[in-house]
């Protein structure tokens, strides 16, 4: 109101000193506040147009970054929920691989160990299976020989060794004829050593060792074919262990990677979100700060042109 007066004054003065004779001072007067009130509508309006600008520049910035930190929030909230739950899988496939070695390993051990026992069968087998095939072999041959109706002389030797082979093998004659060959006392004659008692005793020895030998071939080959069968299933057991292990290890391999891919995006996300944050706080101090300065200036002016309209 103060700077009203002073505008008045100063147009009443400066009429009353630049009038020219024949102009009425009042009608002076009136044209410069008319004109100076003309003057204020006109920067009133140019100002209102600056600031209606800067109003719509708050307004569409503020909006578009509210909905930008909404977005952002969303998508942090999103990219938590999706690294929580790959953390969870990296510890299920973390332990699911520590399991699955362990047992890999179990199953490794197993295997060797069945290999071990069946290739010490075997070998007992096959040193079993050489001494009756000796022995069968001993003992067809010394009962050719007597029965080729030959000396003493001529097949004592391979008679001997048959029946010692036999009496290694756990097989002992018991009748006194075949007891007394072996302790070195030759037969009384030719025909003691053709008698009933040594062939009998040769051929029941054959006959034993036959069906040792035939019985440890059944044997052998029913453990070696249910040890081939075991040890299929043990090796399927092994390799659909070393498939899921393989496995567990890639979806590791890949939740790592999705961890450090996601973990990447919500560093970026959450810098932006602040950065958001704190640019929509400035902007809203700014925008509050001059809207209250245009309140200000805006009840000033309309004083101001009251003033002049008044005047």
């Amino acid at each position: 109101m103060h700077t009203m007066l002073a505008l008045l004054l100063f147009a009443a003065v400066h009429a009353g000193r630049t009038s020219e004779a024949g102009v009425d001072p009042v009608a002076k007067v009136v044209e410069l506040l008319t004109n100076l009130k003309s003057e204020v509508e006109s920067e009133g309006a140019s100002e209102a147009a600056t600031y209606n600008t800067f109003a719509c520049f708050c307004k569409s910035e503020t909006l578009a970054k509210a909905g930008s930190i909404d977005r952002a929030d969303t998508k942090k909230a999103k990219l938590e929920a999706e690294l929580e739950s790959l953390a969870a899988d990296d510890q299920d496939q973390t332990y699911q691989i520590s399991k699955l070695t362990e047992d890999l390993g179990q199953y490794q051990a197993e295997l060797k160990k069945a290999q071990d026992v069946r290739n010490a069968d075997n070998q007992a087998y096959a040193e079993l299976n050489a001494d009756l095939e000796k022995a069968v072999s001993s003992l067809k041959a010394a009962i050719s020989s007597i029965s080729g109706s030959k000396s003493f002389a001529q097949t004592s030797d391979a008679v001997r060794q048959s029946l010692m082979i036999a009496d290694a093998l756990g097989e002992t004659p018991q009748n006194k004829v075949v007891q007394a060959f072996l302790q070195g006392d030759a037969p009384d004659s030719d025909y003691d050593f053709h008698s009933d008692d040594i062939v009998g005793t040769l051929r029941d020895l054959l006959s034993k060792f036959k069906a040792q030998d035939s019985k440890a071939d059944n044997e052998e080959n029913s453990e070696r074919s249910a040890f081939a069968n075991a040890e299929s299933k043990k090796k399927t057991q092994i390799r659909k262990t070393e498939n899921a292990l393989d496995t567990q290890k890639t979806k590791l391999t890949n939740t790592e990677s999705a961890t450090a891919t996601k973990t990447g995006l919500l560093t970026e996300s959450s810098a932006k979100l602040h950065d958001d944050t704190l640019y929509l706080k400035d902007l809203t101090g700014q925008c509050e700060a001059k809207a209250r300065e245009w309140d200000q200036r805006s009840k000033q002016r309309a004083g101001e042109i009251a003033a002049l309209g008044s005047a």
